[in-house]
């Protein structure tokens, strides 16, 4: 099996304990990525029943609100040999900075 084959990530959102995390963003550099190769971030906007997915194509930029958005990552099922079975995201939160700064002062 390639490396990274059937790694995902289970249903979570990114702030669940108000660690200061506001917005997350997810860059994807998949190029040539295809629907059959799974890996999809899948969203539960307003915690509703139903689904969005979104295929980790290349140069996509996802937003979301870190701290209210249930999401996960389907599992990764390209036959793919490096770097074309490799599901590369760049993820970075934008940081609400006193909620921040509370997280900080409730952890010492």
């Amino acid at each position: 099996n390639p490396a990274g084959r059937n790694a995902g990530f289970r249903k979570h959102v990114d702030n669940p304990a108000g660690d200061g995390r506001r917005m997350s963003a997810v860059y994807y550099a998949n190029p040539g990525w295809k629907r059959e190769d799974g890996a999809f971030l899948c969203t539960w906007p307003h915690h509703s029943e139903s689904t969005r997915e979104i295929t980790p194509e290349a140069d996509v930029l996802v937003l979301f609100r870190a701290d209210d958005l249930e999401h996960e990552v389907t599992r990764n099922v390209s036959c793919a040999t490096f770097p074309h079975g490799h599901r590369c995201a760049f993820t970075c939160w934008y940081y609400d900075p006193e909620e921040l700064k509370e997280h900080e002062r409730s952890e010492e």
